[in-house]
């Protein structure tokens, strides 16, 4: 029997569902996205402390939003929801951040 994995989310005005190595990401009514990222079911099961963020880039205005183990020093999935070329794995960029 296969074990299934889904949880959602709500920040920054977008809701997001997590469903194996599938990330499905709604704001309002609209999709602003759907895709699969291989390894992010696994991820998410094995993270400790799994959370997530939001930011934008000053310089083009792009969002993203970050998956990430603060366990595990902030590694995760950055989701750029403008430039779906620009995801990637890696650590947070503001998980040390005093804001």
């Amino acid at each position: 029997m296969q074990q299934l994995l889904c949880r959602s989310a709500h920040i920054h005005g977008y809701d997001v569902l997590l469903d194996g190595d599938n990330i499905i990401v709604l704001k309002g009514k609209k999709m602003q996205c759907a895709r699969k990222i291989p390894g992010l079911g696994g991820f998410i099961e094995k993270a400790k402390d799994l959370k997530m963020g939001w930011g934008q880039f000053e310089h083009d205005g792009d969002e993203v939003i970050y998956i990430y183990d603060k366990a595990d020093d902030g590694f995760g999935y950055g989701l750029n929801l403008d430039d779906h070329g620009c995801s990637e794995w890696g650590y947070s960029p503001f998980f040390n951040s005093t804001l």
